[in-house]
């Protein structure tokens, strides 16, 4: 659960984003971008979550669409989720082994009940989807305003 001051201070920071980066051409070529990788995501998880409710392991399936990927010759390979926001460079299992944070044995995804596996997750998205709309009216009134992050941070240290 996250805190009431952490959710403040994260619309805070976004506000900022949206006015900063958003509002530039290249942040409009950036976001224009993520409408396709939403559905792509969509897609993914309905996947992953009817593996999941056939009782099928589903381990590979969840690092490989569920985690964003670098757009890499070697990921296009291997069919992972390519992300405009990418976290994964390199293969996960190899980065998260060699890091020490787990051992081979570990990966296998344990789930008592692998069927609860959509039902458990599946509301998340919701609670941000507001924030995606209020993305779009907040970049036009950044643009429309001329404000910038000089102008929304102004009285900062």
């Amino acid at each position: 659960m996250i805190s009431q001051d952490k959710d403040a201070e994260f619309s805070t920071l976004f506000e900022e984003f949206v006015c900063d980066y958003l509002s530039l051409p290249q942040g409009q070529a950036h976001l224009s971008r993520y409408e396709a990788v939403r559905v792509q995501g969509r897609e993914n998880f309905n996947k992953v979550t009817a593996a999941a409710i056939r009782s099928e392991e589903i381990t590979d399936l969840v690092l490989r669409l569920l985690l964003p990927y670098t757009d890499s010759a070697a990921h296009r390979a291997s069919a992972v989720w390519i992300h405009i926001a990418p976290a994964i460079q390199g293969d996960v299992k190899e980065w998260f082994q060699s890091a020490g944070w787990t051992k081979p044995e570990d990966w296998r995804f344990q789930e008592q009940n692998t069927g609860t596996f959509g039902t458990e997750i599946k509301g998340t998205p919701s609670r941000h989807a507001s924030r995606r709309s209020s993305t779009r009216e907040s970049t036009a009134k950044c643009s429309s305003a001329g404000t910038t992050r000089s102008t929304v941070t102004a009285g900062s240290p």
